[in-house]
Parts: structure tokens; C-alpha cells; sequence
């Protein structure tokens, strides 16, 4: 009775996720359609790597804390010891941001030399909310540690709901420009943060003493995930970067729109595991049938995916965005490859082993930083598209490796 019940939730948290994953889709899609129709190409392509070149900073001032307290989190039961943990959080992600803000700022004084699609004043404008984000960030962990899978799903969509909300009189009495929108954005965010901060209801008490824990945790798991989780934003946005070294914000804009619609192929999985991470944290294999409802659901969805890309891309987005359509098969693909590999990535989180994600997630990378260096200035978007499908291919293989090493160790 207690297992099924426990499998229930399981199921139920992940319906749940995927729905907000699934609205945060549709919401996304939604301020595509808005952004590219009021913006040029060229200023989109503008608008996509600035959001690439903020979200990949990011990573870098985490510093292992949020995955270390989701991790105590999952493993303590007692409610107030939680609450204290997510103050303590939040305090530090706090400090982070201003350090992050701050470091954006000096960027933007010279980023333009490196990069032909220049973002250097959109830095400087929006370097004192960035930050906003990294709490974000922040906050999902703690949730997911929490097991208020819920509260999760709620501030995934929170963003967009209300960047669509800031949209709306804008498009009606103002005119569009790409400072509107990114505006329109980081409100967004700061009122999402808002909601979950009180819904959350951290404590404050005990920082010093919580952070000296942490910190424990941090030095024996946390900074092995930290790398990792550097390696991983490189693995997600190398391929972009690269783009906008060598090629134009069209360029840029083509491939960041198929990319925008194919990624969300692996979101299933991402419900799925996470609503099974605190699980995950005391169990010593991976139910074998929550590994056969992922991968028939990530075949469905890469296969429909694909088959309507033209329809998806022209229908949507409009005949201007027609270079994107050839870019959908082995991104669709990828993100297949990603969408497998999840449950093994959160097992393997879950069970403490740092160490194998840093080392996985260091490896693949660097295999991306050298074949996009040389297929892009080639082959241009189409040739980074597959290398990223090359890629995510290779992860997946990793972690599944690492996942049987774990389990034919622990069944010795």
C-alpha cells in the first residue's frame, strides 16, 4: 500500500512538472512569435545571444552551493532544519548575484571585440538585474531537493506568464524595441522570485552554522557538480558561441530558434527524474519501468517533432525563418539523446557521485569546443547542428556507462 502510494506521487509530481514544462513551452513559443515579429532577424539573432551569453555566465558563480543544499535537503526530513537550509541559500545567492551583476558590468566594457554579434550595451543596461536569474536558478534546486515538486512547477512558469503579462501593453501603446523586451523579461523574473521567496518561507536563523555544513559539502560533492555544471553550460551553448565568432546575428538567429523549439523534446525526462530525485537519493537502481515510459516517450515525441518541423518552423514563425527548418532533424535527435540520458544523470546526482558527472560532463565538452571550432567556419549552422547531435549522443553513452559501472559495483 505505502509503495504504491509512493509511486502514485512519483507519477503525480511528474504529470504535474511536465505540465508546467509543458506551458512554459507554449509560453516560450509564444514570446518567439511575439519577438520575432516585432524585431528584424538581426536584431533577434541580437536579442538570443545576448540571453545565451547571460545564462552560460551564469553557471560560473553557483559555485556548487544550490546543488549541495538540494542534495541535504532530499536527505533530511526534519522541517525546520529545511527551512533554515533555504534561508541560508538564499542569503548566499544573494551575494552571488551582486558578484555576478558586478562581473557583467566590467564584461560589457569589452566583450564587442570578441564577438561579431555585439552585446556590450545590453550588458551594461541590464548587468544590476541580471542576477535575478542566478536566484532563480536557485530557488528551483531548492525545490527540487524540497520535493515541493509543485511550488517547482509554478515558479518554472512564473517568468514567462508574467513577461507575457509586461508584453501585452507594450505591443498595444508603446513601440517594440529589444530593451522593451528584455525589460519585459527580468520583470518577469523578479516577480516570479517574489512568490516563491514568500510561498517558500525561509528562516534566517543559524547561517553561520548551516554554512559551515554546507561547506563540508560543498569541498565532497558540491565543487565536483559546480565544474560539471560549468562543462555542461559550455556543452549547451558552445555551439552558439562559436556561431557568433564566426558568423552574423542571422546566423545566430537561425539557429537559436530551431534550438529554442527542439530542446523542450527533453523536458518529459526532466519531470520525470526530477520528481524522482529524492527517491533516487535512497535507492540503489533505476525502476526499470520508468526507463521504458522515458524512452517510448522521447521516441514519440523526437519522431513527430521531426516530421512536422516545416509546418512547426514556416507555420509559426514564418517563411524568414526557413534556414531553420534544415537544423531540426539533428537537434530533435540531440535532445532525444538528452531526454534518455536524464533519469541516469539525476540518479547518479542523487547518489553523491560528483566526481563521474565533473568528469563526464568536462569530457564531452571539450570533444564540442573541437569540433565546432572546425566544422563551423566550414559548414556554418548545418555543420554545428549535427556536431551537436554528435555530442549529446556521446553524454548519453556516458552516463548510461556510468549508471551499469555503479550498479554491477554495488551488486559485487
Amino acid at each position: 500500500m505505502i509503495k504504491n502510494r509512493a509511486d502514485s506521487t512519483v507519477w503525480t509530481n511528474t504529470l504535474i512538472y511536465y505540465i508546467a514544462l509543458v506551458v512554459n513551452i507554449v509560453l516560450g513559443w509564444g514570446l518567439a512569435k511575439i519577438n520575432t515579429h516585432y524585431l528584424t532577424v538581426e536584431l533577434y539573432g541580437q536579442y538570443s545571444f545576448f540571453l545565451i551569453f547571460l545564462f552560460m555566465s551564469r553557471s560560473f558563480f553557483g559555485f556548487g552551493l544550490s546543488e549541495s543544499v538540494s542534495r541535504q535537503l532530499a536527505l533530511t526530513g526534519d522541517e525546520h532544519r529545511r527551512r533554515q537550509l533555504t534561508g541560508m541559500a538564499l542569503t548566499w545567492s544573494l551575494v552571488f548575484s551582486l558578484v555576478f551583476g558586478i562581473t557583467l558590468l566590467i564584461l560589457s566594457a569589452f566583450v564587442d571585440r570578441i564577438f561579431e554579434v555585439r552585446i556590450g550595451n545590453l550588458l551594461h543596461i541590464y548587468a544590476w538585474v541580471s542576477g535575478i536569474i542566478l536566484i532563480h536558478t536557485f530557488l528551483l534546486l531548492v525545490l527540487r531537493g524540497y520535493g515541493r515538486i509543485g511550488l517547482m512547477a509554478e515558479s518554472t512558469v512564473y517568468p514567462r506568464i508574467f513577461y507575457l503579462i509586461w508584453l501585452i501593453p507594450v505591443i498595444l501603446w508603446q513601440s517594440f524595441t529589444i530593451q522593451q523586451t528584455l525589460t519585459a523579461m527580468f520583470a518577469g523574473y523578479v516577480i516570479a522570485v517574489i512568490i516563491t521567496i514568500v510561498r517558500l518561507r525561509p528562516e534566517f536563523s543559524g547561517i553561520r552554522m548551516l554554512s559551515r555544513g554546507i561547506l563540508l559539502e560543498i569541498k565532497s560533492y558540491g565543487i565536483h557538480l559546480y565544474v560539471g555544471a560549468i562543462w555542461q553550460e559550455l556543452l549547451f551553448h558552445t555551439d552558439k558561441l562559436v556561431i557568433s565568432l564566426y558568423l552574423d546575428n542571422r546566423s545566430i538567429a537561425y539557429y537559436a530558434l530551431a534550438y529554442m523549439l527542439t530542446f523542450p523534446l527533453s523536458h518529459f525526462s526532466t519531470s520525470l527524474a526530477t520528481s524522482l530525485f529524492r527517491k533516487f537519493s535512497q535507492t540503489i537502481l533505476i525502476d526499470r519501468r520508468v526507463l521504458l515510459a522515458n524512452l517510448a516517450f522521447v521516441l514519440s515525441s523526437v519522431t513527430i517533432f521531426i516530421l512536422l518541423r516545416y509546418q512547426i518552423v514556416v507555420g509559426l514563425f514564418s517563411v524568414d525563418y526557413l534556414p531553420s527548418v534544415a537544423l531540426i532533424i539533428p537537434l530533435a535527435m540531440a535532445f532525444g539523446f538528452s531526454g534518455f540520458s536524464k533519469p541516469f544523470t539525476l540518479f547518479l546526482m542523487a547518489r553523491g557521485k560528483g566526481k563521474v558527472i565533473r568528469n563526464i560532463s568536462i569530457i564531452v565538452p571539450i570533444i564540442q569546443i573541437i569540433l565546432t571550432v572546425s566544422v563551423i567556419p566550414v559548414y556554418g549552422i548545418t555543420g554545428s547542428a549535427w556536431c551537436t547531435f554528435t555530442v549529446y549522443l556521446l553524454d548519453m553513452l556516458l552516463n548510461v556507462i556510468a549508471y551499469q559501472r555503479m550498479r554491477r559495483a554495488g551488486s559485487a
